[in-house]
């Protein structure tokens, strides 16, 4: 295989990986209370917890291609625009 070759399809197996790990994230974060997700947010120390227990919870094909380190460390770089989202502001702020 070509180096471009090589490159386009590692990049696709890449997007993929990160459209599972997204979707896989996603649903994990909606099964929690507004009030868990508030107090994640609330801190880096917390936030680490968090991103902890929701690695557990995903798919062995997933944790397989991302180290916890490396999850935490995503998740961690990005809190500010997570927490930009509409949804999770309110939850921040304790509304509905």
């Amino acid at each position: 295989m070509s180096k471009i070759g090589f490159s386009v399809a590692n990049s696709y197996s890449m997007i993929r990986l990160y459209g599972k790990l997204t979707e896989q994230v996603s649903k994990i974060v909606r099964e929690r209370t507004k009030e868990e997700v508030k107090e994640a947010l609330s801190s880096d120390e917390k936030m680490e917890k968090f991103a902890t227990e929701v690695y557990s919870k995903l798919s062995l094909d997933v944790k397989s291609k991302i180290s916890i380190d490396v999850f935490i460390k995503m998740v961690l770089e990005k809190k500010e625009s997570i927490m930009k989202v509409g949804r999770n502001l309110k939850k921040l702020k304790g509304k509905k």
